[in-house]
């Protein structure tokens, strides 16, 4: 049975403190922290972050530092990208895949792409 959408009113189950990396202020690294409210669902009792603002869901970055991310991938290698925002490249290489499959799932070679014969 699917979980009701978030925006009909569920019942607060409890709050999670939740992190998430922002840009740099100056050279000091900064970060969001929240309590993020979670609902229980009152068909079947599962239990559900309501989404924030400013990330995506499942990510510990911002969504301005995805942004970043995704302006400095084409101009660098991805490694002198996680030295530029001091974070390992593995990371980074996460959050560009997560957006490259965004980007290629919308696209469309209708009319542009050639049969093979």
């Amino acid at each position: 049975m699917p979980v009701p959408p978030v925006e009909q009113r569920q019942p607060l189950h409890d709050r999670l403190a939740r992190s998430w990396r922002h840009l740099d202020f100056f050279e000091y690294e900064a970060h969001l922290h929240a309590e993020v409210p979670r609902v229980a669902c009152t068909d079947c009792g599962k239990v559900t972050q309501i989404p924030v603002p400013w990330a995506r869901e499942g990510s510990h970055f911002t969504l301005l530092f995805e942004a970043l991310t995704l302006m400095l991938a084409p101009t660098m290698s991805v490694l002198a990208a996680g030295r530029v925002l001091r974070v390992r490249s593995p990371r980074l290489w996460r959050v560009i895949e997560h957006h490259v499959a965004g980007a290629r799932q919308g696209e469309s070679c209708r009319g542009s792409c050639r049969r093979r014969r």
